[in-house]
């Protein structure tokens, strides 16, 4: 199943309706590509009960009232299939924007072999959870295994973290891995880990407890525009980022590499 290149907005519900622009629940081997979700009163676009091979690219989302994009959530029990127990399997959410969300714009709860990379987020978590929010809302309690958060430039202006770890998120947290992101408050950046009582960590206290975001900055990301969050050309997350055989391509179709090296977010921006 293809959902490409349509504007979903407008969902006509008070904010906090279960009222999402993509859901998905249980469906399996679906792209949701190049398209355009504004003004919506839940969650931008996600995928549970077990849906698998799910991928959210290149799409682009704008004032969302819950979070941006979401792999797993909670699905009722009567809905899951034998022997079935994540909310996603094998999905990945890569080069999307995602601007002026209320919650998390980046999100997972209860997945396997969850991968978010090389998305950009402007104005985000305004009011709740973290920027990228990890967590556990399986009705079941299945906690998540092998989730990796990389290359994603986050610009959050709220004070609200920039990951919350939500008690327990992950089944072994040795297959949590976050790493080789750009993080940017003006205010600071802060991490929290609720399960270990970790609270109001700056980057460097972050990596020290955690082991986590070890090649990751707090830098200004010097947009050069803060709509398509496109960069400057001296901005610190270019060539920044890690190498990944899942993300071939930017938010525009640009190669990636060009000259041996990713960037952070969804552009690919030097030749």
């Amino acid at each position: 199943m293809v959902i490409w290149g349509n504007k979903i907005h407008n969902n006509n519900a008070a904010p906090g309706s279960n009222a999402q622009g993509v859901d998905m629940v249980g469906s399996q081997n679906v792209l949701v590509a190049h398209n355009t979700v504004y003004n919506v009163a839940s969650i931008g676009m996600y995928c549970k009960g077990n849906a698998g091979n799910i991928t959210f690219e290149d799409n682009t989302l704008n004032n969302i009232y819950s979070r941006g994009i979401m792999l797993g959530e909670s699905t009722g029990v009567e809905y899951l299939l034998p022997g079935k127990t994540y909310e996603s399997y094998n999905s990945i959410v890569k080069n999307n924007v995602i601007t002026n969300d209320q919650s998390a714009c980046l999100a997972e709860s209860s997945s396997y072999n969850a991968e978010i990379y090389n998305n950009s987020c402007y104005n985000t978590a305004i009011d709740r959870h973290a920027a990228i929010y990890v967590s556990n809302e399986s009705e079941i309690g299945q906690g998540a295994t092998n989730v990796s958060i990389r290359n994603n430039l986050i610009a959050d202006f709220s004070t609200r973290p920039m990951v919350t770890v939500a008690p327990g998120a992950m089944t072994d947290i040795s297959t949590l891995h976050i790493d080789h992101n750009l993080y940017w408050d003006p205010a600071g950046v802060t991490f929290e880990w609720d399960s270990r009582g970790l609270y109001g960590l700056g980057l460097a206290q972050w990596q020290q407890e955690t082991g986590l975001d070890l090649a990751s900055l707090a830098a200004n990301p010097r947009f050069s525009s803060t709509t398509s969050l496109t960069l400057k050309a001296n901005s610190p997350a270019i060539d920044a980022g890690t190498r990944l055989a899942s993300v071939r391509h930017d938010f525009n179709g640009a190669r990636r590499p060009r000259t041996g090296h990713y960037d952070i977010g969804a552009y690919q921006n030097r030749e």
